[in-house]
């Protein structure tokens, strides 16, 4: 039995030995493929700015998480919102907030299994991005005027379906190109 002033020792959850293993585990609770090589490629930018060497090059093992401290994050945080990327601007605030959120993420999941004592971005603010909703809702007589200058009645029906069903653009995409091979 332990008395009041006995700790029992911290354990982690998961056997981890280093950077490349939280990173591979980490990755394994998000769904998407497409989720796993963008938020890769958002560990690799951050560990990147830290190292000062291409993403790409980067080796996920090059960086001890348990040494990123509050200051690293905030540094990155503030690189994203200058420095500018192959066309020549900064990243827009809606993709340097993901890749904010990228990091946040992966060392609160390091915090959560025991691997890191405390998550160095939980303080990062994300940048405000734009409200683009408006800008991608069609109106109605936006819907009307497509399908009047529409000429197959294929196409018709298909624009009709995806506006009266409100099918999000992903599956409008899936749709038509599944319908292209018909």
């Amino acid at each position: 039995m332990l008395t009041h002033n006995q700790q029992t020792p911290t354990r982690s959850m998961a056997d981890i030995a280093n950077t490349a293993q939280l990173v591979s585990l980490w990755l394994a609770t998000k769904r998407s493929k497409e989720s796993h090589r963008a938020y890769e490629n958002d560990i690799r930018c951050f560990f990147g700015f830290l190292l000062s060497e291409n993403p790409l090059q980067v080796r996920l093992n090059d960086i001890d998480l348990r040494t990123i401290n509050i200051n690293d994050v905030q540094a990155f945080a503030d690189f994203l919102e200058v420095h500018p990327t192959i066309t020549g601007k900064p990243l827009a605030p809606a993709s340097r907030a993901r890749r904010i959120s990228a990091v946040k993420s992966l060392l609160n999941y390091g915090c959560k299994i025991k691997y890191l004592s405390f998550n160095a971005a939980d303080d990062t603010l994300l940048p405000k991005a734009k409200d683009t909703l408006a800008e991608r809702i069609l109106s109605e007589m936006e819907v009307m005027t497509m399908v009047a200058l529409t000429t197959k009645e294929r196409d018709v029906a298909l624009i009709q379906f995806l506006y009266y069903t409100g099918a999000r653009a992903c599956f409008q995409t899936i749709t038509i190109t599944e319908w292209r091979r018909w």
